[in-house]
């Protein structure tokens, strides 16, 4: 028998799925298949979802740190909208994230 697709006669070892080998808490199989259906080009390349997961990831992280900081400090053990909002305000780089997006809890700001 020949050994076709192995390289020196090495054994391959045990076959991992792109999102273990992604190594990512976001599940890219969503995304890849919004990307198709959403006629956003022609083709979708297999590594553009795994790279949009890994910004949502990214993004996600960036604002739920502070907002899990704000609960914490105010003793609860949950994430209100209010926490993001404050998480947003306190935080540059967020709020020139979403400098342009309306929000509704601009006047419940608390004093801290």
């Amino acid at each position: 028998m020949s050994d076709r697709g192995n390289k020196g006669g090495q054994m391959r070892g045990k076959s991992r799925s792109r999102l273990s080998r992604a190594g990512q808490k976001c599940r890219f199989c969503h995304i890849e298949r919004l990307l198709k259906k959403g006629n956003y080009a022609e083709r979708v390349t297999k590594n553009a979802p795994i790279y949009l997961a890994a910004v949502l990831d990214y993004l996600v992280a960036k604002v739920l740190e502070p907002a899990g900081d704000i609960a914490r400090a105010n003793l609860w053990n949950r994430i209100l909208p209010r926490h993001l909002q404050i998480a947003f305000d306190t935080e540059e780089e967020l709020d020139k994230l979403i400098y342009e997006l309306p929000m509704s809890l601009d006047d419940v700001l608390p004093n801290i």
